[in-house]
């Protein structure tokens, strides 16, 4: 995995709440625990579960994008099912043009084939990027940013994500984030 396993961070009296555990808050009585839950718990069967997963992203982007408009729309977007999705559900949202924000690593780089999903999409603009080995410059701002919880892939890519969005002056942004970690749960 991208984590260290344990509850520490690089901040001192800051702790991390550990898999199958959950931080419950009483607000009238200001007080907090974590305590643990069970994934079996939200078990759902398959076909109820893809038929609700899809109603739940649908009916999340109608709200989200009446918050956000008349702002501009921007969405991250992948080789992924994911992504592609919600770029597929956010242009029957909105006639509004869109924009599209792709980062590619050294490894891994999927701008080409996020090039190739838009070609199926009319009035989406592409912003990409690809990482420069100037970025481990950056770490002590990704670390200053992240407050000390550097110990997951992808951060330089996502500071590039970061920096994409802010330059083309967006405040908010649909991502895909976690899409593979609810989706298949036992791999991570």
């Amino acid at each position: 995995a991208n984590v260290i396993p344990n509850h520490r961070t690089l901040v001192r009296n800051v702790h991390k709440i550990m898999p199958e555990t959950c931080l419950e808050i009483d607000v009238r009585e200001r007080t907090s625990r974590v305590r643990p839950f069970s994934r079996i718990q939200w078990m759902t069967r398959f076909d109820n579960g893809d038929r609700n997963l899809l109603n739940a992203v649908d009916t999340s982007m109608t709200k989200h994008v009446s918050l956000i408009s008349p702002a501009p729309l921007g969405a991250t977007l992948s080789s992924g099912y994911d992504t592609n999705y919600l770029l597929h559900r956010l242009r029957k949202e909105t006639e509004e043009p869109l924009t599209a924000f792709s980062v590619g690593g050294k490894k891994v780089n999927e701008i080409g084939a996020a090039s190739n999903i838009l070609k199926e999409y009319d009035d989406v603009s592409h912003v990409t990027s690809t990482l420069e080995p100037s970025i481990i410059e950056k770490l002590p701002d990704i670390i200053w940013r992240l407050e000390g919880y550097e110990f997951q892939s992808g951060i330089f890519l996502q500071y590039e994500l970061g920096r994409l969005v802010s330059e083309a002056g967006f405040k908010s942004l649909i991502v895909g984030e976690g899409a593979d970690q609810f989706l298949n749960w036992t791999f991570y």
